[in-house]
């Protein structure tokens, strides 16, 4: 029985590959550049001196209305602009209309103010509406943060088996050292989550 078989796979392996050399292509042969292509010449770049504050966070130097300069915080993840209240207070910025604020213990509405100009190396930007924050600090403490991964995940259209594995991930996490910078990302899939204390 066992001969047959064996005569059997090598008929199909001797077919497959008959198959295959009658359907193989030639591969193209590509040529390297010779010469590097011409750089941009309409794009305009400026050299940006970043530095790290005491709590080891990248800033910039921004002025605001011709006055500063002021390190601004880089942050990757924000989409405004924002000033602290007593920044804009003074250099009186005049208040402008209420924003909602979203952050990842839910939504409040905060006020604005009107930032006439605001300049960083060669490049301006007017006319911001800037939320306001406050300059305090976190104190030392425990907090407690819920991320609703089951809400994120339906408005995201994806389809979660009913229930959904995770729908709430509550991170109970301690603060030691206020005067240092806190980022905590959650990582998190219908079926796993991890977090960690970022930079």
């Amino acid at each position: 029985m066992r001969p047959k078989l064996m005569i059997v796979a090598a008929i199909a392996l001797a077919s497959s590959s008959a198959v295959g050399a009658q359907v193989q292509t030639q591969t193209p042969v590509l040529e390297a550049a010779s010469v590097p292509a011409g750089i941009d010449r309409s794009t305009q770049t400026d050299d940006v001196h970043f530095r790290s504050d005491s709590t080891q966070r990248m800033t910039v130097p921004v002025l605001l209305s011709g006055q500063g300069p002021y390190r601004f915080l880089v942050d990757t993840g924000a989409d405004r602009t924002a000033i602290s209240r007593e920044v804009a207070r003074s250099l009186q910025f005049v208040s402008s209309e209420p924003a909602l604020l979203h952050s990842i213990s839910g939504a409040s509405t905060i006020t604005t103010a009107r930032v006439p100009l605001l300049q960083l190396t060669r490049n301006e930007v007017r006319g911001i509406n800037a939320p306001l924050l406050e300059a305090e600090a976190f104190t030392a403490g425990q907090y407690r943060l819920v991320f609703s991964a089951g809400t994120y995940f339906a408005a995201q259209g994806v389809n979660v088996p009913q229930p959904a594995f995770i729908d709430e991930v509550t991170l109970d996490f301690g603060v030691a050292d206020p005067a240092l910078h806190y980022h905590v990302p959650l990582l998190v899939s219908p079926f796993s989550f991890s977090t960690y204390r970022g930079s």
